[in-house]
């Protein structure tokens, strides 16, 4: 009990000093998904029902929201590190005859961003805010689940009688993105990027039976080399507010 009383301190007086150099961010974020085996689901879909006039458009819009922390991890260097966690939705719907339709699945992550600017790696930090460097890469290897659903007239699809179907599934993708750190105004640094993101393999489980009803045909609901393409803006809260462009520590 003597010695847990000091350790405790110590980690508490640790992560303080830590979380006191950390800069909470938040940012929406806008994705272009892109997986020809899924599409297929969507087009056997429109095919077996050919009198709908209006037709279920393949999943492809994204929309998502994470909020992190960024931690300099080397400020000589220009590297940053932030933890984040985050939500996106991919929804997709026809109407026909006041019939409503909607596919698609939530996806909720957690991720590791290593950032980084390729010029200060070499020659060390030569101009740079609370964030780092303004130009950027980032390093993001990610954890995500796959919780799809089909909702027809507001009446979620049944696997059986009161089990409504909703599957989870997992997955891990990588990103490789590019940010620059563009303006601040009062107390917040906007931050706009771009990033691709690469799901090696990926699955909406039972989601073929769950939109067309039926899968006789056998249609895939794995997919394999999955992409996303992704546009978003930073809003981060710096923790130093009277000069956000300074020049921390380290070689110039």
């Amino acid at each position: 009990m003597k010695n847990f009383i000091p350790f405790t301190l110590v980690i508490w007086l640790s992560m303080k000093a830590l979380f006191s150099a950390a800069q909470p961010s938040f940012t929406p974020g806008y994705s272009y998904l892109l997986s020809p085996e899924w599409d297929k689901i969507f087009q056997t879909y429109n095919f077996s029902r050919p009198w709908q006039s209006e037709k279920l458009v393949p999943l492809q819009n994204v929309y998502s929201l994470r909020f992190a922390w960024n931690f300099p991890l080397y400020r000589a260097r220009g590297i940053h590190v932030q933890p984040a966690i985050g939500y996106s939705r991919c929804m997709t719907s026809a109407s026909n005859e006041g019939n409503l339709i909607r596919a698609g699945f939530q996806m909720p992550d957690v991720q590791l961003e290593f950032r980084l600017s390729p010029r200060a790696l070499i020659k060390g930090v030569y101009r740079s805010g609370v964030l780092g460097p303004r130009f950027f890469i980032t390093l993001t290897p990610r954890f995500v689940s796959f919780i799809p659903s089909v909702v027809d007239n507001k009446v979620p699809f049944e696997i059986s009688e009161d089990e409504v179907y909703r599957p989870v599934t997992f997955a891990f993708n990588s990103s490789l993105g590019v940010g620059y750190h563009a303006i601040h105004i009062g107390r917040v640094i906007l931050t706009p990027r771009l990033s691709a993101t690469f799901f090696p393999y990926a699955e909406l489980e039972d989601f073929a039976s769950a939109v067309i009803g039926t899968n006789l045909t056998d249609i895939k609901n794995e997919a394999s080399n999955v992409w996303m393409f992704n546009a978003s803006i930073q809003f981060t809260l710096p923790a130093k507010t009277n000069n956000w462009w300074d020049t921390p520590g380290g070689s110039k």
